[in-house]
C-alpha cells in the first residue's frame, strides 16, 4: 500500500482487480468442494445439481459476509488508533 493511500485515511480499502481475483479464488475453491462432495452425496430427495448451487450459493455468501464483518471491524480498530494517535492519546508500548 503506497503512503499516499495510507495519509489518506484508505487502510483496508481493496481495488477492484482485487476483488477479481478474490472472486477468481473463491469460485474455484466453491468448485473444488462441489467436487470432493460429489463423490459422497447420497440423496434421494435432492438432486446433486440443485445440493451444488445451494452450496457454492451459501460457501460463497458465508465469506463475502466473513470478509465483509472482517473490513469493517478492521475499519473500526484503525479509525480508533488514528483518532488517539491525532489527540495524543496513542502511547506504544
Amino acid at each position: 500500500m503506497s503512503e499516499q493511500k495510507e495519509n489518506k485515511g484508505d487502510a483496508g480499502r481493496r481495488d477492484s482487480n482485487d476483488d477479481d481475483i478474490l472472486e477468481a479464488t473463491l469460485e474455484s475453491l466453491a468448485d473444488l468442494v462441489v467436487l470432493e462432495a460429489k463423490e459422497s452425496y447420497h440423496s434421494e430427495l435432492e438432486p446433486f445439481d440443485s445440493y451444488a448451487r445451494r452450496l457454492r450459493a451459501r460457501m460463497i455468501s458465508e465469506f463475502k459476509t466473513f470478509r465483509q464483518r472482517f473490513a469493517n471491524g478492521y475499519k473500526v480498530l484503525y479509525e480508533g488508533i488514528r483518532r488517539e494517535s491525532e489527540n495524543g492519546e496513542y502511547r506504544d508500548g
